[in-house]
């Protein structure tokens, strides 16, 4: 792995975003022998990108949300991970930029076998800086671009079993500078701060040209029998500082949320490779890099926490790796965070101000549509995905994935408006609150019929009655009949919602027992799991035979379209106990 430090694709000409462009020989080749992406989100920032990666875990849930906060120790980092899945059959080591702590000995308390670079986000100079190795601390006045790739060079030819090399530049971060001459092509830049800061440009390229010198010296240096079995991800940390951004726009650069900020290159190349030369469009977050990497170790997992390895991306194109990417940003004066899908992204800012903008037809984001009636349903069902993975741990689990392993499904999108319009009355008589309903929501819903529910929503006349003031019952009731525990179907409805949609957690669908045709209801099938496809949308709902929509799980969108992630009263239980979400 190879992280460039505040290189967005403004200034990587494969991308061809920015009018001017350094000259990147080496990293040219990779990406013509690789598979660039090119929606691959990081944070805005570089500690965030890092802990991200390192963990497999989104920024809310490691705490690192914003530049020099600390990992803390009790996390489980990607080289360890390896180690424990793999029997160590692994050498790992870090070198360059780690930026997760000012503690020298915090990499190896980590459980990192060998770092060796700079514990800060940046070096005021490049010839004079702080070389952190194991624990110890020295000056050095070596280059630093070039003294990364001599250790990294020197650490992988003294290595007898295979290994996972982590290189961090720090290059092109600031301050700009003029590199060594034989490292880049430009001349004529005379390095005054005056002209560095009236014209900065030239030299942020200067740094990139020589940044792709030592990343081809490397290159060259590795073994031949080694590289040809070696795979090189290639990635910018964040997007390219606002001095010298190109095409986004100095507030849509490095810190911000904007495209310029977080969508950065992101090359893989090398061994298994079928796609040489191609370009991959598939939604893929910072955190996947976690579950790539481990799965290309032969770790056995391809999916944990917050990440989702792209190892399928690099045979044959699939249909969809991720449905939404998530990044946010924290700082003193501002804090926010985001969410897109395919084609729409939404942000959201600590102060209220919302915005959401068609990436495909205005990839610099320049017309907010927040307001646009024709985009309300895209915005809600954004804003319930937002809700759902900072609230609800959408797309997570502590628990890893591998081959055949239980999974819960993600549903699909909900797009579709009812033409029939929600009627709901909720009525209190006689001590017990009384819920009349047709059934029908008032939030979007997935397309039903479907190849795993053939029903179409229809009306009901629906009534729950509830007590106003519960109480503990002396014995459990069993929602599938009064004779005992799972025998027969369902006889009860466990709740309803707010909207007069009802809760239903259990399922109807039941495994039918080795050489019996009846099947046997003191086994009932979940609901929401990947392998009975159901037909569920986003909601987690789906219809019955009748036409009545329920919902099998927490309900996003009417979450969503009701008040997103406050403390919110979704409805009651049978009981009458109140059901909350938050």
């Amino acid at each position: 792995l190879i992280i460039a430090d505040d290189l967005g694709q403004d200034a990587f000409p494969a991308y061809g975003v920015g009018a001017e462009q350094p000259e990147m020989p080496s990293l040219a080749r990779l990406a013509r022998g690789g598979i660039r992406f090119t929606n691959f989100w990081t944070y805005p920032t570089c500690t965030p990108t890092r802990a991200s990666i390192i963990t497999g875990k989104h920024a809310f849930r490691t705490n690192v949300r914003k530049v020099d906060d600390e990992l803390s120790r009790s996390e489980t980092i990607l080289q360890k991970f390896i180690d424990q899945k793999t029997g160590r059959r692994y050498k790992s080591a870090v070198i360059g930029k780690w930026h997760l702590s000012k503690d020298a000995a915090h990499p190896n308390a980590m459980g990192l076998e060998h770092y060796a670079g700079l514990l800060s986000g940046g070096a005021r100079d490049y010839s004079a800086w702080q070389l952190t190795e194991n624990g110890k601390t020295r000056r050095s006045q070596e280059y630093i671009t070039t003294k990364f790739t001599d250790l990294a060079a020197e650490w992988i030819n003294a290595q007898e079993q295979p290994w996972f090399l982590w290189l961090a530049y720090t290059a092109p971060h600031t301050p700009f500078h003029v590199p060594p001459e034989s490292l880049h092509s430009a001349r004529g830049l005379s390095g005054t701060a005056e002209d560095i800061k009236a014209n900065p440009r030239p030299y942020y390229f200067s740094m990139i040209e020589a940044l792709d010198s030592e990343i081809g010296r490397l290159l060259g240096a590795i073994p031949a029998d080694e590289r040809e079995n070696t795979v090189i991800i290639f990635i910018g940390d964040n997007g390219s500082p606002n001095q010298v951004v190109q095409s986004y726009g100095k507030r849509k650069a490095k810190g911000s949320i904007y495209q310029g900020g977080i969508n950065v290159p992101m090359i893989v190349s090398g061994p298994g490779i079928q796609r040489g030369g191609e370009i991959e469009s598939a939604l893929v977050n910072s955190t996947d890099l976690f579950a790539t990497i481990a799965e290309l170790s032969g770790s056995g997992v391809s999916a944990i926490h917050d990440s989702k390895s792209v190892v399928p991306l690099l045979s044959g194109r699939s249909a969809r790796h991720r449905e939404y990417l998530y990044s946010e940003m924290s700082s003193k004066n501002r804090s926010g965070h985001t969410i897109r899908n395919e084609r729409y992204k939404y942000l959201a800012y600590d102060n209220g101000r919302e915005e959401l903008y068609d990436l495909s037809a205005d990839p610099y984001e320049t017309k907010n549509l927040i307001r646009e009636p024709a985009v309300q349903t895209v915005k809600q069902n954004l804003t319930r995905e937002l809700a759902h993975l900072r609230d609800g741990d959408h797309e997570h689990a502590d628990h890893e994935h591998a081959a055949n392993t239980f999974s819960v499904s993600a549903g699909s999108e909900c797009t579709r408006d009812l033409n029939e319009s929600s009627r709901v009355s909720v009525t209190e008589a006689n001590g017990y609150r009384l819920v009349r309903s047709n059934g029908i929501p008032e939030h979007s819903v997935g397309q039903f019929p479907n190849r795993g529910n053939p029903h179409a929503i229809a009306a009901q006349q629906i009534e729950y009655r509830m007590p106003l003031n519960p109480k503990k019952a002396a014995r459990l009731t069993s929602l599938y009949s009064e004779a005992g525990f799972g025998i027969g179907r369902p006889a009860y409805t466990f709740g309803v919602v707010q909207n007069g949609v009802k809760l239903d957690p259990s399922a109807a669908e039941a495994f039918t027992p080795p050489g019996s045709r009846e099947k046997d209801f003191a086994w009932v099938k979940e609901a929401l799991s990947s392998r009975n496809r159901l037909g569920d949308d986003c909601n987690n709902a789906h219809v019955q035979p009748n036409g009545a929509y329920h919902y099998h799980g927490t309900p996003w969108c009417f979450i969503g379209y009701a008040g997103g992630s406050r403390m919110l009263l979704i409805g009651w239980a049978a009981d009458g106990f109140p059901i909350y979400y938050k």
